[in-house]
């Protein structure tokens, strides 16, 4: 299965890593992963500089965050850059000279096609990283930052569902919407938390709609969770109005009571 042609391929990688240095870049760790996913398909493609500099980027990255000489990490990367460097002076590339314009263009036009695995992979893994951080906000009731993340997720799993629609099998396309069912019901559930009842309504009908077409039972533990907090709101809204109405009166009961006071 092939995703297309390599510059289309790169291309996504650098949506990804944008749209996490925009939304995810405190996450340092899981950018330095897709950065070394883009590095290693680099690698297979013959692109050994690419590979050195995104490397170099990283091995960089883990140092201004002051991770210690001996973490796992660093050292992992450390020997992909060691095997980049040598496979460069191997086919004559002289690394301290950067490439120009027209041979970069060149390059990007000559690439070969990658594989599909190799991009979903990535953009999986950073849908998993927002997950995360959406899930760490949300628990520290930083509820406008968790939704950030969470609709940072739901955006790199549509982008990767249309990506796929023309070339993943069904049942790649089935979990890829589950997925994206999840991420919805998620977002709702911060919709309430924020008290934005009407659009959690929405998001937990939508998700619905999509665990129907995915095939999911009414039983399935998926459904049955986004039912019961679609259910759950109108329970909130009741206790809202009621404690509103409650409020309400004995402000008036106050202002009565004063009132009566100073005519007496």
């Amino acid at each position: 299965e092939k995703l297309g042609d390599t510059q289309m391929e790169m291309g996504y990688y650098d949506r990804c890593t944008s749209l996490f240095r925009t939304l995810g870049g405190d996450d340092y760790l899981a950018l330095a992963r897709l950065l070394g996913k883009k590095s290693a398909l680099y690698m297979r493609m013959g692109q050994f500089r690419d590979a050195v500099e995104i490397l170099t980027e990283v091995v960089h990255l883990f140092r201004t965050k002051g991770m210690s000489r001996d973490h796992p990490e660093l050292l992992r990367v450390t020997s992909m850059l060691r095997d980049a460097r040598y496979a460069a002076e191997q086919q004559g590339i002289d690394l301290s000279q950067k490439p120009s314009r027209s041979r970069s263009t060149n390059k990007k036009k000559n690439r070969g096609e990658s594989s599909l695995s190799a991009a979903s992979s990535s953009s999986i893994d950073l849908a998993i990283a927002f997950d995360k951080k959406s899930e760490a906000m949300r628990k520290a009731r930083r509820y406008e930052e968790a939704m950030e993340a969470c609709m940072g997720a739901l955006r790199i799993r549509r982008e990767l569902a249309e990506e796929m629609e023309s070339i993943a099998n069904s049942s790649q396309k089935k979990k890829l919407k589950v997925d994206i069912a999840r991420t919805l019901r998620n977002q709702a559930f911060l919709q309430v938390k924020m008290a934005e009842y009407g659009n959690a309504r929405a998001l937990y009908a939508e998700a619905l709609s999509l665990y129907d077409l995915c095939g999911l039972s009414s039983d399935h533990p998926y459904v049955m969770t986004a039912q019961k907090e679609l259910k759950a709101i109108d329970v909130r809204v009741y206790e809202d109005n009621l404690g509103a109405k409650a409020f309400r009166d004995v402000t008036s009961a106050s202002i009565s009571s004063n009132y009566r006071r100073r005519q007496y």
